[in-house]
């Protein structure tokens, strides 16, 4: 092995152990540095609404929002449902008119409801499929919010409905 040969593998064995120690040095830094520490998060935004239950009406209001949530509208085969996509229901729950502390609110089409509104300034409100004509006792719902839109029918002939939002859209073919 050449003398040139010979001085120039040491030289990359000297640089790799000085690279070697800096990386030791630098990993022994860090960890010196990382501790643990105690902060307080910041608030986290949960949507919360109120519910009354009168006998008669159904009121929805006191939406706490600071973001983008929004409002479900659907329905089962006896109930009508209003789904907070975020937070919880707040009121007092009957065999008729329940969601307590849960997510969604329904209200029993056998109930006797007679109006059924949401006062929800700045709450996003998408309906599935909805027959407001199922329940026979209805005849007022009123939806204040953002906006509006729908990816179901909407079936309210005998029944008044206003629908108040920044965009609503309501162009399901099968409305009625």
């Amino acid at each position: 092995m050449s003398r040139a040969r010979l001085f120039q593998r040491a030289a990359n064995w000297l640089k790799n152990c000085i690279k070697t120690k800096e990386q030791a040095e630098e990993a022994e830094q860090k960890r010196r540095a990382f501790k643990f520490a105690f902060g307080q998060l910041e608030e986290r935004v949960v949507l919360d609404a109120d519910f009354t239950w009168n006998g008669v009406d159904v009121l929805m209001d006191n939406y706490t929002s600071k973001g983008s949530e929004a409002l479900e509208v659907s329905e089962t085969a006896t109930h009508y449902e209003f789904t907070l996509a975020e937070g919880t229901w707040n009121g007092v729950d009957t065999a008729m008119v329940f969601g307590d502390g849960t997510d969604t609110l329904s209200v029993d089409k056998a109930s006797g409801v007679g109006t059924i509104t949401s006062d929800g300034a700045g709450i996003d409100t998408s309906f599935a499929a909805v027959d407001f004509d199922a329940a026979a006792t209805l005849t007022d719902v009123s939806f204040t919010g953002g906006d509006i839109s729908q990816s179901g029918a909407i079936i309210a002939d005998t029944v008044n409905a206003a629908f108040i939002g920044g965009e609503i859209d309501l162009s399901n073919a099968g409305n009625d």
